[in-house]
């Protein structure tokens, strides 16, 4: 927008109505998220029947009890909230709300990350989860299962052929072709994607699960000091946060996941399919090398290699790659054509540069 334009923001409208229950809806991700249930009020034009309650803990803080008078509000204009009960028209019947200690949707136990405000389902096999989770899970970035996305994760689930990410080892050729837009051709190609992610490295199934935090570098890090999927579901918090670049958050959540029964059985559900649960020979840590201890970053295009090729160089002998320069980086490994925000973080943080031929005099290859 110009300068010299400026935004007016009315205030909310609001309305006052009785609530009439809290309920909890699951997020795709998993999250418990709490609403209320209102008599119908008019706000500014438009009937509220529901409201975002937030979290727990903005629900005790604001004091909302059901079966409270509360004041309603749109936001913006758009999505209604809950301001706070109005006290005085307290009759000693409203009932202070807890969080549920399992899952409406699935009837697993939840979870509450220390310094987190919201309670979670850890259950790979929640319904209310399920597409998103049967979307990652064939995600480029996981099993990498080529033609599969979030049109035919919908699809698939809906018509009850997915009912957890396991059944894609299950599928066969004429339910697929039961479906609309599945031919011959089509059918077979997405059974042999599938065919050929059972033998995905071990990082990619631990990232395709879906575990809060574990995305591909994590998966990565951890399948070097687990050298199989089993070994991981026994490790206990204390060895998982030994590991250099493992918080104690995402070793939590890698706990949590794995001590749920459900997600035990998915495992070995998995393993029938016949999918890979042993780490590849070349993603054990490596040995100790003349980078060990070193973390680098890398920005801009390097003379002979390319950036993944860098990384695999530097992880092969020792050292470690991160996405962005910080207190912790060792140097600043520039091309051409660097990204200025990484160079001059660098050299906020002191943090020395080098170059591709550097690199390799350091240890000894140049």
């Amino acid at each position: 927008a110009p300068r010299w334009a400026i935004a007016y923001k009315f205030p909310a409208q609001e309305g006052i109505t009785k609530l009439l229950l809290i309920g909890i809806n699951v997020g795709r991700t998993g999250s418990l998220n709490p609403y209320a249930e209102l008599e119908p009020v008019q706000v500014g034009g438009v009937t509220i029947r529901h409201a975002t309650l937030h979290n727990e803990e903005d629900i005790h803080r604001k004091d909302i009890r059901e079966g409270d008078t509360v004041v309603i509000k749109r936001a913006g204009d758009v999505i209604p909230q809950v301001v706070g009960p109005v006290k005085e028209l307290r009759t000693g019947g409203e009932k202070v709300f807890h969080m549920v200690e399992r899952c409406p949707a699935c009837g697993e136990k939840v979870v509450k990350p220390e310094d987190e405000v919201m309670y979670y389902c850890v259950n790979a096999s929640c319904p209310a989860q399920l597409v998103a989770r049967v979307e990652h899970f064939a995600s480029r970035g996981a099993m990498d299962i080529e033609g599969f996305g979030e049109r035919l994760a919908q699809t698939f689930v809906e018509k009850g052929l997915l009912k957890d990410v396991a059944d894609f080892y299950y599928l066969d050729k004429d339910e697929l072709l039961g479906l609309e837009g599945f031919a011959e051709k089509s059918a077979e190609n997405l059974l042999s994607s599938i065919e050929a992610s059972k033998a995905r490295p071990l990082w990619r199934l631990i990232a395709a699960l879906g575990i809060r935090g574990v995305g591909a570098v994590v998966a990565q890090l951890v399948v070097q000091h687990f050298a199989s999927i089993d070994e991981l579901m026994e490790a206990g918090q204390e060895r998982l946060e030994a590991i250099e670049g493992l918080g104690p958050h995402t070793a939590g959540n890698i706990v949590d996941f794995f001590s749920q029964e459900s997600n035990r059985r998915l495992i070995e559900k998995l393993r029938q399919g016949g999918v890979n649960m042993e780490r590849w020979p070349e993603e054990a840590a490596a040995e100790e090398g003349p980078l060990t201890g070193l973390t680098f970053v890398i920005t801009g295009t390097l003379p002979t290699m390319s950036r993944e090729a860098a990384t695999e160089y530097i992880e092969a002998r020792g050292g470690r790659v991160t996405s962005s320069v910080s207190g912790n980086t060792s140097y600043l490994l520039v091309g051409e054509s660097p990204g200025g925000t990484k160079v001059r973080r660098a050299e906020e943080l002191e943090v020395p540069s080098m170059g591709e031929e550097e690199l390799r005099l350091m240890v000894g290859e140049a």
